[in-house]
This record gives C-alpha cells, structure tokens and sequence, in this order.
C-alpha cells in the first residue's frame, strides 16, 4: 500500500546530508521503503534558503542547486503553497501555535492526507495531522 510522506525541513537536511543518524528508527524505514511517496513543502525551500543566507546552514552548494539536486536524486515532488494551503494554515482546528512555518506544513499535510515525518514535539502532539517519528 502506497502511503505519502511530507518531510519537516529538518528532516530534508538531514537525509540529503547523509545525517541519517539523526532520523528515528521508524521515519528512516518510512523514507527507505518503496512503497512510500515523499514530498516536502514549497515553504521548506523558503526555510533552506534563509538558513544559508544567515549561515545557520552550510551546503556544498548554492541552495537553489542543492535542493534541485536533492528533489532529482530522491525523487521526491515539491508540494505548492497555494492560497488553500495558506487559509488553512491559520484555519487549523484547535490549539496550533504561532509559528508560520509550522503552520504552513501542517496545513500541506492535512490537505494532501500526508503523513508529516517530524521531531518537531510540539507537532507530534498537535491531534489534528497524522505525524510520524
């Protein structure tokens, strides 16, 4: 059975990295079986990007590159913010924190029935998306 995976940004880093060690048990046989789809969010690139222009980040290449290269290699698709993903980011049923970024997953996941793959606590405990880690 097919089951889709939406990828935290944390966790789009880490895999393409090589820093699978830093991934759970359970998100890495998720991300290595054949039978699961992956996606990550248009905003996560948003995320890459301001973390390498403030230095927070060091790839091996110009992020543009890196993440183009990175969605080619895992064949992984690139889900869009559109203006449904944006009123449901802040439309989520019950207590959801202020961060946009955080919002704007959780909303990507719950509209395309994704599975959102996070360490993110305070997500994992969020009752209102299907998490996994």
């Amino acid at each position: 059975m097919t089951r889709g995976a939406l990828l935290d940004t944390c966790v789009v880093i880490w895999w393409a990295n090589g820093n699978t060690r830093k991934i759970s048990v359970a998100a890495d046989r998720l991300l290595r079986s054949p039978d699961t789809v992956v996606s990550l969010a248009a905003f996560s690139i948003v995320e890459i990007a301001v973390l390498t222009e403030r230095k927070r980040l060091t790839l091996d290449k110009h992020w543009k590159l890196w993440v183009r290269q990175t969605v080619s290699v895992y064949g992984w698709s690139v889900l869009p913010a559109t203006w449904e993903v944006m009123e449901e980011a802040y439309s989520l049923p019950g207590e959801m924190h202020g961060d946009p970024a955080d919002r704007i997953l959780v909303a990507t996941a719950r509209l395309n029935g994704l599975t959102l793959v996070t360490p993110d606590e305070k997500l994992l405990n969020y009752p209102h998306v299907e998490t996994l880690w």
